[in-house]
């Protein structure tokens, strides 16, 4: 019976105290030593608020309990304002060497595939307040607004692995290669060296972004946005299976190939469907029809970093109305974090024996609650989550 971690608490906080105090001594919050909070305590504040609406009726239960027991929880206004005190450049280096740490964690114990599938992307918070603020980037139309912070990510985009490899802020009048050079630098730091093809978006399929990839060592794999003159190059594609046509942009510097390829009628389309033609861009040579069909399925495993961002937004994003641009930033940020400590966690509980114990969390709001409560540090809060069958 010792043994069975719901009868031992104690055993689920040293994963969560591990990685709750790595947060705090990455993420350096400046605190005056006669404040009332430290910034241990706002570190804690933040990890409740980023329940997310998914848990958010079990975590006032939990807060509730917390509280009664006397310890110490700053309000929002407090916490907003020792945020608004972050020097941003520290906060990027902060959150970049912690993402490197959590990955070098994940990699600890059981190293990842030599062949790595990511995804590259843009996601936007939508705001609704005076677009002149500085950081503030024209989106598309969300909610009644084509306004917003932007963020650039790498994620990888495979199953068990999905974890955030690199991540950038989108400045306004920012050249787009050189920000997307960064962030491919970052994600090479993060995963070390590795055969890597990059799935990116339509955006994507430019000579400057192609010339990006290649140059940061990956093979990519990018939808061909049509215009006349690829139009006439691939003319007459139809009826094949697959063709590939070698390519260079009017005035380009990357060679590639367009490849077409047909695409059988997938599990629940309608009973009529004859099924359709993709087109993409690669610097990869398809020699058959399998190859080439391999790769268009391959584009599909994508999807997956849409899934990602909708947890991040719906399970752990910390909701506020602040204009204060490094606040907005630093909650991007962080949630981007706890995303990938999350995933460290299902990953240790599946690859390492020294964490076989632990839950694999399948909703991210449970264990946001369980590194709340490690930051203060006690079996006695951790059993409040194994008596509610959250821990």
């Amino acid at each position: 019976m010792k043994d069975n971690p719901h009868n031992n608490p104690e055993m689920y906080t040293q994963a969560y105290q591990h990685v709750a105090k790595t947060l705090e001594h990455r993420i350096v919050i400046p605190i005056g030593c006669n404040a009332t909070y430290t910034q241990h305590d706002i570190m804690a504040e933040i990890c409740y608020t980023a329940t997310g609406n998914g848990g958010r009726k079990s975590f006032n239960r939990g807060f509730g309990q917390l509280a009664c027991q006397g310890l110490t929880i700053p309000n929002d206004d407090t916490v907003l304002y020792h945020l608004a005190k972050i020097n941003e450049q520290d906060m990027n280096t902060a959150f970049g060497m912690l993402m490197s740490d959590v990955i070098g964690w994940a990699q600890g114990s059981k190293p990842f595939p030599e062949d790595i599938v990511v995804a590259t992307d843009y996601t936007y918070e939508p705001f609704a307040g005076d677009r002149n603020i500085s950081g503030v980037v024209g989106m598309k139309k969300v909610r009644g607004t084509n306004w917003g912070f932007g963020f650039l990510t790498i994620e990888i985009a495979m199953p068990g692995l999905r974890f955030c490899i690199g991540m950038k802020t989108v400045e306004p009048l920012e050249n787009g290669k050189m920000r997307l050079e960064a962030v491919l630098k970052d994600s090479n730091r993060c995963i070390g060296r590795h055969n890597v093809i990059n799935l990116a978006d339509k955006e994507f399929f430019s000579d400057a972004y192609l010339s990006a990839f290649l140059d940061a060592g990956h093979d990519f794999l990018v939808p061909v946005r049509l215009d006349k003159r690829i139009s006439g190059t691939i003319q007459g594609y139809q009826g094949y299976l697959f063709k590939v046509y070698p390519y260079i942009f009017k005035k380009g510097t990357v060679n590639f190939n367009i490849v077409t390829v047909w695409q059988p009628p997938k599990k629940g389309d309608l009973p009529d469907a004859t099924g359709s033609y993709f087109i993409y861009a690669t610097n990869r040579n398809p020699n058959t029809y399998d190859d080439a069909l391999a790769l268009a399925k391959l584009y599909r495993s994508r999807w997956g970093i849409e899934t990602g961002y909708r947890t991040k937004k719906y399970e752990f994003m910390i909701k506020t109305c602040s204009t204060r641009t490094v606040i907005r930033r630093f909650i991007f940020a962080l949630v981007v974090a706890l995303y990938n400590i999350w995933r460290l966690l299902n990953y240790w509980a599946e690859h390492d024996k020294k964490y076989a114990h632990l839950k694999r969390y399948r909703r991210a709001w449970e264990f946001m609650f369980a590194i709340g409560c490690s930051f203060y540090g006690g079996p006695r809060q951790m059993a409040i989550l194994v008596n509610a069958g959250i821990g």
